[in-house]
């Protein structure tokens, strides 16, 4: 998902930022639960997971930030 919004924002491409913005959804929607807890955090009890779940969600986040759009409080 970060990889892809990256490429999307850097080469100004419509149709694969439009496509990583409904990746990064799915992604949210198969990992997080509304409470915020991860399904690696439920699964292994590790933090560790947790960041590894969520940094690059941020990532990504940002990135389709400086397209106008705030997917980190979607």
């Amino acid at each position: 998902v970060k990889l892809v919004t990256m490429m999307a924002v850097a080469l100004d491409d419509t149709l694969l930022f439009d496509a990583a913005r409904t990746l990064f959804r799915a992604q949210i929607a198969a990992n997080i639960a509304p409470d915020g807890e991860t399904l690696d955090f439920r699964e292994r009890d590790a933090l560790h997971y947790v960041v590894y779940d969520l940094q690059p969600m941020v990532q990504a986040a940002l990135a389709a930030r400086t397209r106008g759009e705030d997917w980190y409080r979607w």
